[in-house]
């Protein structure tokens, strides 16, 4: 009876035990799958607005379809957008389902073809990437095809045993002649497009690390960085003024481009790249200890003069916005 009596606790506290484990297991996998939920990348973009004629093409059939407000983008897909040409302006906008805070992303316009796969892949013409955190918005990074991967690219598609899966094998592939844009601040705006053949990437606020072959440079806010495909690192320089008035970043800070549930959101990026834009440019300053020391015994180098701050910039111009395209108050599309 005594044995008995002397087992019950320990059949208790191992069935306590065991209900404990079974609940911390249970804690585990809602965690995990709240993480998953949180770093899966999104579903599909859908058409926010768009002028012109604007459509999506397949990367399994070739067959393309024009795109109308609230059109499905998926991966499958590669997104045409003609040249702006004759009075007759083409461009859209996305935005991403399945994520939390999505990127708002802008393809067109140009004079020339602009060409962008989903969800962060730039290839030809002029695209604008608004992120508004650095991750779990869409676009972990943005990959640019430039001059150097195009021509690989063309190089595979003409060898017929790879012609038909040349472009996946080349996106699973770590190529170093495409670029990456990653943000690095909560509010960054990209604005890509070419020059010359060259691809021009300019950050209006925030920063970004583009990543060329096996060089990082970290890109602020108000700087262009070129890159003339070859798979080394190109040339940072201050953003040309033009670019602060080009008709790509008007339209994508026009609110009423937009729908009304977003607009907000654009807001706080004109509020960004306008505060970005008054800042001075930061230049690199030389350590005071390189400077010779005038009161040192045995020198007879004269004082050096520390560098000037360079001066603040223009203010932006106030310009009147875009009548309404598009998006209507009560049409927005629904995301999931």
């Amino acid at each position: 009876m005594s044995n008995t009596t002397s087992i019950k606790p320990i059949i208790f506290s191992l069935y306590a035990l065991a209900v404990i484990l079974v609940a911390m297991s249970g804690w585990a996998i809602v965690q995990k799958s709240a993480v998953s939920s949180q770093t899966k990348g999104p579903s599909n973009a859908v058409v926010d607005a768009l002028s012109g004629a604007v459509s999506k093409r397949s990367d399994e059939t070739g067959q393309s379809i024009r795109l109308d407000r609230s059109d499905e983008l998926l991966p499958s897909n590669i997104l045409e957008v003609p040249g702006s040409k004759g009075g007759t302006e083409h461009w859209v906008h996305l935005r991403f389902r399945g994520v939390r805070k999505s990127a708002l992303v802008q393809a067109g316009t140009d004079p020339n073809y602009t060409e962008y796969r989903f969800p962060c892949q730039y290839s030809k013409g002029t695209g604008l990437w608004g992120l508004r955190q650095t991750n779990n918005n869409g676009c972990e990074h943005i990959g640019v095809q430039s001059r150097g991967w195009r021509n690989k690219h063309k190089n595979m598609a003409q060898k017929p045993a790879m012609a038909k899966n040349a472009h996946r094998i080349l996106i699973a592939q770590e190529d170093a002649s495409e670029l990456t844009v990653r943000p690095v601040n909560a509010l960054t705006l990209v604005y890509i497009h070419e020059n010359g053949g060259n691809t021009v990437i300019n950050v209006l606020t925030g920063a970004a690390r583009v990543k060329s072959g096996n060089t990082i440079t970290t890109v602020g806010a108000g700087i262009r960085y070129t890159d003339f495909g070859d798979g080394k690192r190109g040339e940072r320089s201050d953003m040309p003024e033009e670019t602060y008035n080009s008709r790509p970043l008007q339209i994508f800070l026009d609110p009423n481009t937009w729908s009304s549930d977003i607009r907000f959101q654009v807001q706080e990026f004109q509020k960004a790249v306008d505060e970005a834009r008054e800042r001075p440019i930061p230049v690199p300053t030389t350590s005071p200890t390189s400077f010779p020391d005038p009161n040192k015994p045995g020198t007879n180098n004269p004082p050096q003069k520390s560098p000037e701050s360079p001066p603040a910039r223009k203010p932006a111009p106030q310009t009147k916005p875009s009548p309404i395209i598009n998006p209507s108050p009560n049409n927005s599309p629904k995301l999931n």
